[in-house]
């Protein structure tokens, strides 16, 4: 893995961790009025954040391989594959989740959704980051 990309995804990272505090601290407030306990919906937010890194590392390293190989087939072939296994990973936590008292998945669906608001944040993050290794 490049010195770049690492870069880049530890500032992501610290988009999606920001993200992923930021909803938990809702969902604790607001967990009477939502009619479920603050223990599941942490614990959906945090089974949440563990497959929103793990589709972030997946992404990323997929991107990596496929510019680097320089073959369009392959690229769109192990892209599509990937796509496709990252998916029935998050269908395969709902399904097991589904019926559980500890974990709530609508709060874990919303958790998964952090990997957009962390890619929103990145250039935010590099530049402040930046401005640091400068000084």
């Amino acid at each position: 893995m490049s010195k770049i990309l690492k870069r880049t995804i530890l500032e992501m990272s610290a988009g999606i961790i920001l993200y992923e505090v930021l909803l938990s601290v809702v969902l604790a407030i607001f967990s009477d009025r939502l009619g479920y306990s603050k223990e599941s919906l942490i614990a959906g937010v945090a089974v949440g954040t563990v497959l929103c890194f793990a589709i972030l590392i997946d992404m990323s390293l997929t991107a990596e391989d496929v510019i680097a190989s320089g073959n369009e087939n392959y690229a769109r072939n192990k892209t599509i594959l990937h796509m496709f296994i990252r998916k029935l990973i998050m269908i395969a936590a709902a399904v097991i989740f589904w019926r559980s008292a500890y974990v709530n998945v609508a709060a874990m669906v919303f958790a998964l959704l952090g990997l957009k608001p962390g890619a929103y944040m990145q250039p935010l993050i590099s530049g402040i980051l930046n401005k640091k290794d400068i000084k």
